[in-house]
């Protein structure tokens, strides 16, 4: 984050990868808005720090975390700050990559294509939960 926070406050977001690799990855191919939880789930402070960015957020967790996982992550920022994930339904990835390890071309459509987590995808964490 210290070294990519100059770019992720002009860019106004940031994008959340589980490996430092990842960031690392990113910036070799002259995107420096991620930063790296260095798991697939968030601490309190993590989410604090993240919240404080005041940017928006785009989860990148890698393929073999789950959907609703994903969900779970996004709802801990949901009415705080505008909250995505990219989720990989078109079966790019290999089975334990990140979106964030993808050639730039790749990146930009899973990107563009990017979910906001929204009321709609709330309705659809929370009713998953109740019926688990």
């Amino acid at each position: 984050l210290n070294e990519n926070y100059k770019y992720i406050q002009e860019s106004g977001m940031v994008i959340v990868t589980e490996a430092e690799k990842s960031v690392l990855k990113r910036h070799s191919r002259n995107d420096r808005t991620c930063v790296a939880a260095c798991s697939h789930d968030l601490s309190d402070e993590q989410v604090r720090i993240l919240i404080s960015l005041n940017v928006d957020i785009t989860i990148a967790w890698d393929k073999d975390v789950s959907l609703q996982h994903i969900r779970a992550t996004c709802n801990k920022f949901y009415g705080i700050r505008n909250v995505y994930y990219m989720y990989d339904k078109w079966d790019i990835l290999g089975k334990k990559d990140s979106p964030a390890d993808l050639p730039n071309k790749l990146y930009n459509f899973m990107f563009k294509y990017k979910i906001k987590y929204d009321e709609k995808e709330r309705k659809e964490y929370q009713n998953y939960e109740k019926n688990i």
